[in-house]
C-alpha cells in the first residue's frame, strides 16, 4: 500500500525542445531547476520535490523526516530530474570553460571516512546522480519502439516522433503541489 495514487496514462510524442537542449542560460537553468518539483508557501519546511504524508504508519513505508506532525518524503521522479540538471550543469560548465575542478573536488571531502556526510554538489554528488538516474531509467523501463528521424536522408534514432506511454505529468505535479 502506498500514499501515492495511480496517475492517468497518456500517449506522448517526444521531440526537440530548445529550452532543455540548448546551452546554459538564465532561462534554461530556471526551467531545469523548476523540473525538480513544486514547493509550498504554506509550510516553512517546504523543500522542492518533497511531500507530506499523513498517517504514514498505515502504509508500508519507513519513517521520513518529521514535519508538522506528519512525515516528509522525497519523490523519486523529482530527485532524478534534480540529478539530471546537476549533471547538465557540470557538462555545460566544462564545455564553456567555467568548470571549477578544485571547487568540484573539494565539495565532498573525506568520502572514504566513516564520518562522511554528502553536503555539496561535487564529485560524490555527480557519481551518485549518474547511478541514480541509471536506476530510475531501468526501473521505469520505457519499452516504446523508436522510429528513425531523417537528417539529410540519413536515418538516426534520436527518440523523436515515436509514441510513449507516460504518466500524466500535470497530474503528478498537481499531486506533489497539493501535498507539498
Amino acid at each position: 500500500m502506498t500514499p501515492i495514487p495511480e496517475f492517468p496514462i497518456e500517449t506522448v510524442m517526444f521531440g526537440l525542445d530548445d529550452l532543455y537542449t540548448g546551452p546554459r542560460s538564465e532561462k534554461s537553468d530556471a526551467a531545469w531547476e523548476a523540473l525538480a518539483g513544486p514547493t509550498s508557501s504554506r509550510n516553512s519546511w517546504s523543500q522542492q520535490g518533497f511531500i507530506l504524508v499523513k498517517d504514514w504508519e498505515k502504509y508500508d513505508i519507513a519513517a521520513g523526516w518529521p514535519a508538522n506532525g506528519q512525515m516528509k518524503y522525497g519523490i523519486s521522479m523529482f530527485h532524478q530530474l534534480h540529478c539530471l540538471a546537476a549533471i547538465r550543469k557540470v557538462f555545460y560548465d566544462m564545455l564553456q570553460g567555467t568548470f571549477d575542478k578544485e571547487k568540484f573536488l573539494a565539495a565532498d571531502v573525506n568520502v572514504g571516512s566513516p564520518d562522511f556526510v554528502p553536503n555539496g554538489h561535487g564529485l560524490w554528488h555527480a557519481q551518485h546522480c549518474f547511478n541514480y538516474v541509471r536506476q530510475g531509467l531501468q526501473c521505469a523501463g520505457d519499452m516504446s519502439l523508436e522510429i528513425p528521424t531523417y537528417f539529410n536522408g540519413t536515418p538516426i534514432v534520436v527518440g523523436w516522433n515515436s509514441p510513449h506511454k507516460c504518466r500524466n505529468w500535470d497530474a503528478m505535479w498537481r499531486y506533489a503541489e497539493e501535498h507539498a
